[in-house]
């Protein structure tokens, strides 16, 4: 283990010479990145600046539709039904308490003692 560690000096300086070569060609390597990388940020600090000075085309809302004037068909679905339908209805539940009065005992005599007004 104790010979592992140990080197001679000659292969110290060899291994320094290549180390030495490795980083000068990194420090080349990333020189060249960053001047890449510093163009790339120009190009798109310009396409914003264009970008910009075009202005984005204005949204024109439709114009609003007129109005609908009530026709006859509107007022009919709208309000006569509705109001024949609630006079059917009520029609119907004096109907139905009639026939119930007239053919159930049961229900007669319920109403007689006040139960089911």
């Amino acid at each position: 283990m104790g010979q592992e560690e140990f080197h001679e000096p000659a292969e110290l300086h060899g291994n320094d010479a290549k180390l030495t070569a490795e980083v000068a060609a990194l420090s080349v390597r990333v020189e060249a990145l960053e001047r890449e990388l510093a163009e790339l940020r120009d190009r798109k600090d310009n396409r914003t600046v264009e970008s910009a000075a075009v202005p984005a085309p204005a949204i024109v809302p439709p114009p609003p539709s007129p109005s609908p004037q009530a026709s006859f068909e509107n007022k009919l679905g709208a309000q006569i039904f509705n109001r024949v339908g609630v006079i059917l209805m009520a029609i119907s539940f004096a109907y139905q308490k009639d026939w119930l009065a007239l053919r159930d005992p049961a229900w007669r005599a319920d109403q007689r003692s006040g139960g089911g007004q």
